[in-house]
Protein backbone atom coordinates (compact mmCIF):
# COMPACT_ATOMS: atom_id res chain seq x y z
CA UNK A 1 0.00 0.00 0.00
CA UNK A 2 1.24 3.46 -1.18
CA UNK A 3 1.53 6.14 1.54
CA UNK A 4 0.22 9.64 1.39
CA UNK A 5 2.69 11.77 -0.33
CA UNK A 6 4.94 9.31 -1.98
CA UNK A 7 5.66 9.95 -5.35
CA UNK A 8 5.49 7.24 -8.32
CA UNK A 9 7.18 8.72 -11.16
CA UNK A 10 5.64 12.28 -11.97
CA UNK A 11 2.86 12.03 -9.59
CA UNK A 12 2.28 12.48 -6.27
CA UNK A 13 -0.40 10.18 -4.59
CA UNK A 14 -3.07 12.42 -2.49
CA UNK A 15 -5.49 10.28 -1.23
CA UNK A 16 -6.96 6.38 -1.67
CA UNK A 17 -10.07 6.03 -3.50
CA UNK A 18 -10.85 2.92 -3.38
CA UNK A 19 -9.75 -0.90 -3.42
CA UNK A 20 -10.34 -3.80 -4.89
CA UNK A 21 -9.36 -7.53 -4.67
CA UNK A 22 -6.13 -7.16 -6.97
CA UNK A 23 -5.92 -3.11 -7.15
CA UNK A 24 -6.26 -0.09 -5.26
CA UNK A 25 -7.07 3.31 -6.77
CA UNK A 26 -5.27 6.80 -5.51
CA UNK A 27 -6.02 10.38 -6.10
CA UNK A 28 -3.07 11.16 -7.49
CA UNK A 29 -1.47 14.52 -8.66
CA UNK A 30 1.27 15.63 -11.15
CA UNK A 31 3.87 17.24 -9.32
CA UNK A 32 4.57 20.07 -11.20
CA UNK A 33 1.42 20.82 -13.65
CA UNK A 34 -0.58 20.40 -10.27
CA UNK A 35 -3.30 18.06 -12.70
CA UNK A 36 -5.60 16.09 -10.46
CA UNK A 37 -5.73 11.96 -11.68
CA UNK A 38 -6.27 8.55 -10.64
CA UNK A 39 -4.03 5.92 -10.37
CA UNK A 40 -5.45 2.45 -10.70
CA UNK A 41 -2.22 0.32 -9.12
CA UNK A 42 -2.14 -4.00 -8.58
CA UNK A 43 -1.46 -4.98 -5.71
CA UNK A 44 0.40 -8.40 -7.18
CA UNK A 45 -0.09 -10.31 -9.80
CA UNK A 46 1.66 -12.99 -11.63
CA UNK A 47 2.34 -11.53 -15.80
CA UNK A 48 -0.85 -12.51 -17.54
CA UNK A 49 -2.69 -10.00 -14.75
CA UNK A 50 0.00 -7.31 -15.26
CA UNK A 51 -0.73 -8.15 -19.00
CA UNK A 52 -4.18 -7.79 -18.53
CA UNK A 53 -4.15 -4.52 -16.77
CA UNK A 54 -2.15 -3.07 -19.40
CA UNK A 55 -4.65 -4.42 -21.86
CA UNK A 56 -7.56 -2.58 -20.07
CA UNK A 57 -5.88 0.57 -20.51
CA UNK A 58 -5.03 0.19 -24.32
CA UNK A 59 -8.65 -0.61 -24.89
CA UNK A 60 -10.09 1.83 -22.54
CA UNK A 61 -7.49 4.69 -23.77
CA UNK A 62 -8.68 3.95 -27.48
CA UNK A 63 -12.78 4.81 -26.97
CA UNK A 64 -13.06 8.60 -27.61
CA UNK A 65 -16.28 8.81 -25.77
CA UNK A 66 -17.46 11.56 -23.00
CA UNK A 67 -19.10 8.65 -21.99
CA UNK A 68 -16.24 6.83 -21.28
CA UNK A 69 -13.95 6.94 -18.05
CA UNK A 70 -10.43 8.16 -19.94
CA UNK A 71 -7.22 6.60 -19.84
CA UNK A 72 -3.98 8.53 -20.49
CA UNK A 73 -0.60 7.27 -19.55
CA UNK A 74 0.68 3.38 -18.48
CA UNK A 75 3.36 3.83 -15.47
CA UNK A 76 4.97 1.17 -13.42
CA UNK A 77 5.78 1.11 -9.89
CA UNK A 78 8.53 -1.84 -9.06
CA UNK A 79 7.75 -3.98 -11.82
CA UNK A 80 3.91 -3.86 -11.17
CA UNK A 81 1.88 -1.93 -14.11
CA UNK A 82 -0.55 1.13 -13.17
CA UNK A 83 -3.17 3.14 -14.99
CA UNK A 84 -3.29 6.85 -14.66
CA UNK A 85 -6.89 7.85 -15.43
CA UNK A 86 -9.18 10.54 -15.31
CA UNK A 87 -10.10 11.46 -11.69
CA UNK A 88 -13.97 11.89 -11.11
CA UNK A 89 -14.85 13.67 -7.90
CA UNK A 90 -18.79 12.14 -8.11
CA UNK A 91 -20.01 9.16 -6.58
CA UNK A 92 -20.38 6.16 -8.58
CA UNK A 93 -24.50 5.48 -9.49
CA UNK A 94 -24.75 2.36 -7.20
CA UNK A 95 -23.79 4.83 -4.53
CA UNK A 96 -26.13 7.52 -5.53
CA UNK A 97 -28.92 5.45 -6.17
CA UNK A 98 -28.56 3.83 -2.67
CA UNK A 99 -29.38 7.59 -1.79
CA UNK A 100 -32.22 9.24 -4.15
CA UNK A 101 -35.51 8.31 -5.47
CA UNK A 102 -35.02 8.49 -9.47
CA UNK A 103 -37.45 10.14 -11.50
CA UNK A 104 -38.48 8.86 -14.80
CA UNK A 105 -37.25 11.95 -16.70
CA UNK A 106 -33.40 11.54 -14.69
CA UNK A 107 -33.74 7.49 -15.40
CA UNK A 108 -33.35 7.81 -18.91
CA UNK A 109 -31.29 10.76 -19.12
CA UNK A 110 -28.74 8.81 -16.94
CA UNK A 111 -29.65 5.66 -18.76
CA UNK A 112 -28.80 7.74 -22.20
CA UNK A 113 -25.27 8.67 -21.00
CA UNK A 114 -24.32 4.62 -20.13
CA UNK A 115 -25.72 3.90 -23.35
CA UNK A 116 -23.73 6.38 -25.37
CA UNK A 117 -20.66 4.51 -23.73
CA UNK A 118 -21.42 1.40 -24.89
CA UNK A 119 -22.12 2.32 -28.07
CA UNK A 120 -19.04 4.00 -28.67
CA UNK A 121 -16.92 0.92 -27.33
CA UNK A 122 -19.39 -1.68 -29.17
CA UNK A 123 -18.78 0.07 -32.33
CA UNK A 124 -14.90 -0.18 -31.81
CA UNK A 125 -15.22 -3.62 -31.32
CA UNK A 126 -15.19 -4.11 -27.39
CA UNK A 127 -17.84 -5.75 -25.41
CA UNK A 128 -17.58 -4.74 -21.81
CA UNK A 129 -18.87 -7.88 -19.75
CA UNK A 130 -19.14 -6.31 -16.28
CA UNK A 131 -21.46 -3.26 -16.45
CA UNK A 132 -23.64 -2.60 -13.38
CA UNK A 133 -24.04 0.50 -11.35
CA UNK A 134 -20.68 0.12 -9.34
CA UNK A 135 -19.10 0.48 -12.97
CA UNK A 136 -20.70 3.70 -13.45
CA UNK A 137 -19.43 7.30 -12.54
CA UNK A 138 -20.86 10.62 -12.59
CA UNK A 139 -19.19 13.68 -13.16
CA UNK A 140 -20.02 16.87 -12.35
CA UNK A 141 -19.77 19.15 -15.13
CA UNK A 142 -21.67 23.04 -14.62
CA UNK A 143 -23.94 22.15 -12.48
CA UNK A 144 -24.72 18.88 -13.88
CA UNK A 145 -23.27 15.36 -14.29
CA UNK A 146 -22.03 13.45 -16.77
CA UNK A 147 -22.43 9.34 -16.92
CA UNK A 148 -18.75 7.92 -17.58
CA UNK A 149 -18.95 3.92 -18.36
CA UNK A 150 -15.20 2.77 -16.35
CA UNK A 151 -13.89 -0.67 -15.71
CA UNK A 152 -12.78 -2.41 -19.12
CA UNK A 153 -11.05 -5.24 -17.24
CA UNK A 154 -13.12 -7.67 -17.86
CA UNK A 155 -13.75 -6.27 -22.01
CA UNK A 156 -12.67 -8.92 -25.08
CA UNK A 157 -12.78 -7.93 -28.59
CA UNK A 158 -15.86 -9.23 -30.70
CA UNK A 159 -14.83 -12.35 -32.60
CA UNK A 160 -12.23 -13.52 -30.32
CA UNK A 161 -11.81 -15.56 -27.33
CA UNK A 162 -8.59 -14.04 -25.78
CA UNK A 163 -8.91 -11.47 -22.96
CA UNK A 164 -9.86 -11.89 -18.79
CA UNK A 165 -11.39 -15.43 -19.59
CA UNK A 166 -11.51 -18.48 -17.45
CA UNK A 167 -13.02 -21.19 -19.57
CA UNK A 168 -16.93 -22.25 -18.87
CA UNK A 169 -16.73 -19.89 -16.02
CA UNK A 170 -18.89 -16.83 -15.98
CA UNK A 171 -17.18 -13.67 -14.97
CA UNK A 172 -18.55 -10.30 -13.96
CA UNK A 173 -20.97 -9.75 -11.38
CA UNK A 174 -23.78 -12.20 -10.95
CA UNK A 175 -26.62 -9.97 -10.36
CA UNK A 176 -26.38 -8.22 -13.80
CA UNK A 177 -24.74 -11.16 -16.40
CA UNK A 178 -26.55 -12.64 -19.25
CA UNK A 179 -27.60 -16.30 -19.05
CA UNK A 180 -24.92 -16.88 -21.70
CA UNK A 181 -22.26 -15.14 -19.40
CA UNK A 182 -23.13 -17.71 -16.90
CA UNK A 183 -22.49 -20.50 -19.01
CA UNK A 184 -19.44 -19.52 -21.26
CA UNK A 185 -17.91 -15.83 -20.75
CA UNK A 186 -15.58 -16.59 -23.58
CA UNK A 187 -18.01 -17.08 -26.16
CA UNK A 188 -20.26 -13.86 -25.58
CA UNK A 189 -21.33 -10.99 -28.03
CA UNK A 190 -22.21 -7.58 -27.45
CA UNK A 191 -26.15 -9.08 -26.63
CA UNK A 192 -24.47 -10.13 -23.47
CA UNK A 193 -24.03 -6.06 -22.35
CA UNK A 194 -27.45 -5.54 -23.50
CA UNK A 195 -28.68 -7.85 -21.11
CA UNK A 196 -26.46 -5.97 -18.30
CA UNK A 197 -27.71 -2.61 -19.82
CA UNK A 198 -31.65 -4.33 -19.41
CA UNK A 199 -30.52 -4.57 -15.70
CA UNK A 200 -29.39 -1.27 -15.45
CA UNK A 201 -32.12 0.76 -16.64
CA UNK A 202 -34.75 -1.92 -14.49
CA UNK A 203 -32.52 -0.57 -10.99
CA UNK A 204 -33.19 2.95 -12.32
CA UNK A 205 -36.75 2.96 -12.84
CA UNK A 206 -37.80 -0.26 -10.11
CA UNK A 207 -35.45 1.29 -7.46
CA UNK A 208 -33.99 -2.39 -7.02
CA UNK A 209 -32.00 -4.99 -9.33
CA UNK A 210 -34.28 -7.49 -11.40
CA UNK A 211 -32.37 -10.90 -9.79
CA UNK A 212 -31.83 -9.81 -6.72
CA UNK A 213 -31.77 -12.86 -4.94
CA UNK A 214 -29.40 -13.72 -1.47
CA UNK A 215 -26.91 -16.30 -2.80
CA UNK A 216 -25.39 -16.38 -6.11
CA UNK A 217 -26.85 -19.84 -6.97
CA UNK A 218 -30.44 -18.24 -6.75
CA UNK A 219 -29.28 -15.32 -8.93
CA UNK A 220 -28.00 -17.60 -11.98
CA UNK A 221 -31.02 -19.47 -11.78
CA UNK A 222 -33.51 -16.79 -11.76
CA UNK A 223 -31.59 -15.13 -14.53
CA UNK A 224 -31.11 -18.45 -16.74
CA UNK A 225 -35.10 -18.71 -16.53
CA UNK A 226 -35.89 -14.61 -16.93
CA UNK A 227 -37.36 -14.74 -13.75
CA UNK A 228 -38.57 -11.24 -12.15
CA UNK A 229 -41.23 -9.08 -11.63
CA UNK A 230 -42.45 -7.12 -14.53
CA UNK A 231 -41.34 -3.64 -14.17
CA UNK A 232 -44.58 -2.37 -14.79
CA UNK A 233 -46.29 -4.62 -11.90
CA UNK A 234 -43.53 -2.59 -9.63
CA UNK A 235 -44.30 0.79 -11.26
CA UNK A 236 -47.32 0.37 -12.86
CA UNK A 237 -47.17 3.92 -14.84
CA UNK A 238 -43.96 3.24 -16.24
CA UNK A 239 -43.76 4.37 -19.94
CA UNK A 240 -44.19 1.90 -22.25
CA UNK A 241 -40.90 2.60 -23.89
CA UNK A 242 -39.03 1.61 -20.60
CA UNK A 243 -41.39 -1.54 -20.29
CA UNK A 244 -40.68 -2.76 -23.31
CA UNK A 245 -37.23 -1.87 -23.12
CA UNK A 246 -36.29 -4.00 -20.29
CA UNK A 247 -38.69 -6.71 -21.19
CA UNK A 248 -36.66 -6.79 -24.92
CA UNK A 249 -33.47 -6.77 -22.88
CA UNK A 250 -33.96 -9.09 -20.07
CA UNK A 251 -34.64 -12.32 -22.75
CA UNK A 252 -32.62 -15.83 -21.88
CA UNK A 253 -32.05 -16.54 -25.68
CA UNK A 254 -29.77 -14.06 -26.98
CA UNK A 255 -31.08 -14.89 -30.86
CA UNK A 256 -34.41 -13.72 -29.25
CA UNK A 257 -33.04 -10.00 -26.90
CA UNK A 258 -32.46 -6.65 -28.71
CA UNK A 259 -29.74 -7.15 -30.63
CA UNK A 260 -27.48 -4.02 -30.21
CA UNK A 261 -27.44 -0.61 -28.71
CA UNK A 262 -28.66 1.42 -31.55
CA UNK A 263 -31.95 -1.01 -31.26
CA UNK A 264 -32.04 -0.46 -27.91
CA UNK A 265 -31.94 3.07 -28.05
CA UNK A 266 -34.67 2.76 -30.98
CA UNK A 267 -36.97 1.13 -28.77
CA UNK A 268 -36.05 3.66 -25.60
CA UNK A 269 -36.15 7.21 -27.07
CA UNK A 270 -38.69 6.90 -30.81
CA UNK A 271 -37.56 9.87 -32.75
CA UNK A 272 -34.37 10.25 -31.33
CA UNK A 273 -31.23 9.38 -33.65
CA UNK A 274 -28.00 9.73 -32.42
CA UNK A 275 -27.28 6.89 -30.08
CA UNK A 276 -23.84 8.25 -29.08
CA UNK A 277 -24.77 11.68 -28.38
CA UNK A 278 -26.10 11.94 -24.84
CA UNK A 279 -26.19 15.69 -23.25
CA UNK A 280 -25.11 16.69 -19.77
CA UNK A 281 -27.95 15.09 -17.19
CA UNK A 282 -29.76 18.00 -14.45
CA UNK A 283 -30.14 15.98 -11.44
CA UNK A 284 -33.23 16.42 -9.02
CA UNK A 285 -32.50 17.28 -5.60
CA UNK A 286 -35.05 14.25 -4.70
CA UNK A 287 -33.00 12.68 -1.98
CA UNK A 288 -34.74 9.99 0.41
CA UNK A 289 -33.29 10.64 4.29
CA UNK A 290 -34.52 7.51 5.21
CA UNK A 291 -32.88 5.57 2.30
CA UNK A 292 -29.52 7.15 3.03
CA UNK A 293 -29.93 6.57 6.67
CA UNK A 294 -30.98 3.15 6.53
CA UNK A 295 -29.29 1.75 3.29
CA UNK A 296 -32.21 0.00 2.44
CA UNK A 297 -33.10 0.67 -1.57
CA UNK A 298 -35.88 3.49 -1.95
CA UNK A 299 -38.34 0.77 -3.27
CA UNK A 300 -38.09 -2.04 -0.64
CA UNK A 301 -38.86 1.41 1.54
CA UNK A 302 -41.82 1.61 -0.13
CA UNK A 303 -42.75 -1.82 -0.38
CA UNK A 304 -42.31 -1.87 3.73
CA UNK A 305 -44.33 0.67 4.50
CA UNK A 306 -47.70 0.42 2.11
CA UNK A 307 -47.94 -3.78 2.34
CA UNK A 308 -51.20 -4.45 4.18
CA UNK A 309 -51.52 -6.38 7.87
CA UNK A 310 -50.58 -9.67 7.28
CA UNK A 311 -48.40 -9.57 4.41
CA UNK A 312 -45.20 -10.81 4.93
CA UNK A 313 -41.99 -8.39 4.20
CA UNK A 314 -41.36 -8.14 0.47
CA UNK A 315 -37.62 -9.87 0.27
CA UNK A 316 -36.80 -7.18 -1.91
CA UNK A 317 -39.33 -8.29 -4.53
CA UNK A 318 -38.48 -11.75 -4.52
CA UNK A 319 -42.03 -12.29 -7.07
CA UNK A 320 -44.61 -14.01 -4.62
CA UNK A 321 -46.66 -17.44 -6.20
CA UNK A 322 -48.70 -16.34 -8.49
CA UNK A 323 -50.39 -17.56 -11.76
CA UNK A 324 -47.43 -18.33 -14.57
CA UNK A 325 -48.92 -15.64 -16.81
CA UNK A 326 -46.88 -14.75 -20.62
CA UNK A 327 -46.02 -10.71 -20.46
CA UNK A 328 -45.77 -8.58 -24.07
CA UNK A 329 -42.70 -8.65 -25.17
CA UNK A 330 -40.97 -5.68 -27.77
CA UNK A 331 -42.67 -7.07 -30.76
CA UNK A 332 -46.18 -7.75 -28.12
CA UNK A 333 -45.31 -11.24 -28.59
CA UNK A 334 -45.45 -13.57 -25.12
CA UNK A 335 -42.03 -14.16 -23.96
CA UNK A 336 -41.92 -13.53 -19.87
CA UNK A 337 -42.27 -15.51 -17.35
CA UNK A 338 -45.46 -14.34 -14.59
CA UNK A 339 -47.42 -11.73 -12.71
CA UNK A 340 -47.43 -11.66 -9.66
CA UNK A 341 -50.72 -11.55 -8.23
CA UNK A 342 -52.26 -8.46 -6.29
CA UNK A 343 -52.77 -8.19 -2.76
CA UNK A 344 -56.60 -9.40 -2.22
CA UNK A 345 -59.01 -6.83 -1.99
CA UNK A 346 -62.48 -6.74 0.27
CA UNK A 347 -65.32 -8.66 -2.06
CA UNK A 348 -63.17 -11.75 -2.21
CA UNK A 349 -61.55 -10.83 -5.74
CA UNK A 350 -58.15 -9.13 -6.32
CA UNK A 351 -57.52 -5.98 -8.92
CA UNK A 352 -57.46 -8.24 -11.67
CA UNK A 353 -60.62 -10.06 -10.90
CA UNK A 354 -58.82 -13.21 -9.51
CA UNK A 355 -60.30 -15.11 -6.86
CA UNK A 356 -58.02 -14.85 -3.82
CA UNK A 357 -55.67 -17.30 -2.26
CA UNK A 358 -56.56 -19.35 0.63
CA UNK A 359 -53.65 -17.20 2.39
CA UNK A 360 -54.60 -13.76 1.26
CA UNK A 361 -54.54 -11.42 3.36
CA UNK A 362 -58.28 -9.64 3.95
CA UNK A 363 -59.92 -7.05 5.76
CA UNK A 364 -62.46 -9.30 7.62
CA UNK A 365 -60.76 -10.65 10.26
CA UNK A 366 -58.64 -8.04 11.13
CA UNK A 367 -61.59 -5.97 12.04
CA UNK A 368 -63.59 -8.57 13.86
CA UNK A 369 -60.08 -8.55 15.83
CA UNK A 370 -60.22 -4.92 16.46
CA UNK A 371 -63.88 -4.60 17.61
CA UNK A 372 -63.21 -7.60 20.04
CA UNK A 373 -60.37 -5.70 21.48
CA UNK A 374 -62.04 -2.37 21.99
CA UNK A 375 -65.17 -4.48 23.94
CA UNK A 376 -62.31 -5.65 26.29
CA UNK A 377 -61.10 -2.68 27.05
CA UNK A 378 -64.40 -1.20 27.69
CA UNK A 379 -64.78 -3.98 30.13
CA UNK A 380 -62.22 -3.63 32.41
CA UNK A 381 -62.76 0.38 32.14
CA UNK A 382 -66.12 -0.17 33.71
CA UNK A 383 -64.46 -2.90 36.42
CA UNK A 384 -62.16 -0.09 37.39
CA UNK A 385 -64.80 2.87 37.72
CA UNK A 386 -66.97 0.21 39.67
CA UNK A 387 -64.14 -0.58 42.25
CA UNK A 388 -63.29 3.20 42.35
CA UNK A 389 -67.05 4.28 43.29
CA UNK A 390 -67.05 1.17 45.42
CA UNK A 391 -63.79 2.73 47.49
Amino acid sequence: MLRVGQKIDRFTIDAILGEGGMAVVYKVHHTTLGTIHAMKLLKYGDEDVQRRLVAEGQMQAALKSPNILAVSDVLAHEDMPCLLMEFIEGPSLEDWLSKHVVSVSEALAIFRGVLAGVACAHRAGLIHRDLKPGNVLLAPVAGMVVPKVADFGLAKVMGSSAGATRSATGLGTPHFMAPEQIRNAKHVDQRADIFSLGCILYHLVCGTRPFNQKHDVDVYGAICSATYVDPAVIQPDLPVPIVNAIRGCLVVDAAARIASCEALFNVLYPGEQNVFAAPPVQMGPAVSTQAKATGRPVMELVAAETRMPGQPAAAKFAPPGGPVLPKPGVDGSAQGKFVPRDIALPGGKDKAGRAPADDAPTVQPLLAVGLAGVAVAGLVLLVLLAVIVGL
